[in-house]
């Protein structure tokens, strides 16, 4: 049995399947599976994965593209052999230490339901960027996050193409979400930490490849925060571990309903927009939440350049 199974969903990828499979093929550790879920793609990706000549390479085929890839990540669940699962996006890649890091953030932290690794985000413009990840404290290396739901505007510490997840805490969050094009990674990432502490290491394992070719974002410009909002009132009604603090849960909510309604906004769905925006019910997103409000009864047109000043501002 392998340490690690390492889970790549491959859905028209043919320009970057390479780059992945061989970022995972040149690790330190190589005690390893990768597991490639074809999810039905006409690109010939899946004869370039297994083009790629080295016996740990599975391909498995899915007959219909699932929405997000969150389908063809729980078929290749199904087929691991590992008690510990990484996942990797067909356009993104490990740095040489990924796996190596991830086994001794296991080791070290067996409590844990989730191991993470810092990242670093090739943009649009081909620059290279960090994560402003403020859930983590300025001065974190290593450990368990303090406050995993800690509600601020950056990125998630837990980013797909950098974690790990026992096999054991998947199944009892039941997978990935599937028939949604987005959010269901954030949605099993939310499961998972209110069940169990998270990981992490400031150490960069991980590129997320932002400058790739038909990326999901690009396609599907928008996700309804509204099924995790549920996921998360539920939780705040029941007992909550000593990690989860209840505010920070509130506050990290709002703070994906706020996201959610400025894409819905800049999609011109003000509806749906004002809808999650009357959702929100914590005092820090409250400015927020009435400046966008006041938007979504805005021409569109006007809107979007209050939106884009407001981009602007902030850069």
């Amino acid at each position: 049995m392998p340490k690690i199974s390492v889970v790549i969903p491959l859905y028209n990828k043919a320009p970057h399947i390479s780059r992945a499979v061989l970022s995972v093929l040149n690790q330190t550790e190589q005690d390893f599976e990768i597991i490639v879920v074809n999810d039905a793609s006409t690109d010939g990706s899946e004869k370039i994965a297994t083009g790629i000549s080295d016996s740990r390479i599975k391909l498995f085929n899915r007959e219909t593209p699932g929405p997000g890839g969150h389908a063809a990540r729980n078929m290749g669940i199904f087929h691991s052999h590992a008690n510990i699962i990484a996942f990797l996006d067909a356009d993104d890649a490990y740095k040489p230490a990924f796996l190596e890091t991830i086994l001794q953030l296991q080791n070290r932290y067996h409590q844990a339901g989730a191991y993470s690794t810092s990242y670093e985000i090739i943009t649009e413009n081909n620059e290279v960027v960090l994560p402003r990840l403020r859930a983590v404290p300025h001065d974190f290396k290593e450990g368990i996050i303090p406050d995993y739901f800690k509600a601020e505007n950056g990125n998630s510490p837990v980013w797909t193409s950098a974690t790990a997840i026992p096999k054991k805490v998947i199944r009892e969050a039941g997978g990935f979400p599937e028939g949604i094009p987005r959010g269901g990674d954030i949605e099993l990432w939310a499961k998972i930490a209110l069940s169990y502490p998270v990981a992490f290491t400031s150490r960069i394992c991980a590129v997320y490849y932002k400058n790739a070719s038909n990326r999901i974002g690009h396609s599907e410009p928008t996700f309804s925060a509204e099924r995790i909002a549920a996921l998360l009132d539920n939780a705040a009604d029941m007992n909550l571990p000593g990690f989860v603090n209840k505010q920070s849960l509130g506050e990290f909510k709002d703070h994906l309903l706020i996201y959610s309604a400025k894409e819905f906004l800049a999609n011109n769905e003000h509806k749906t927009a004002r809808k999650l925006l009357q959702m929100c019910q914590s005092e820090l997103f409250s400015k927020n939440k009435s400046r966008l409000l006041l938007m979504s009864f805005l021409p569109h047109k006007i809107a979007m350049m209050m939106l884009r000043l407001k981009h602007e501002h902030k850069s």
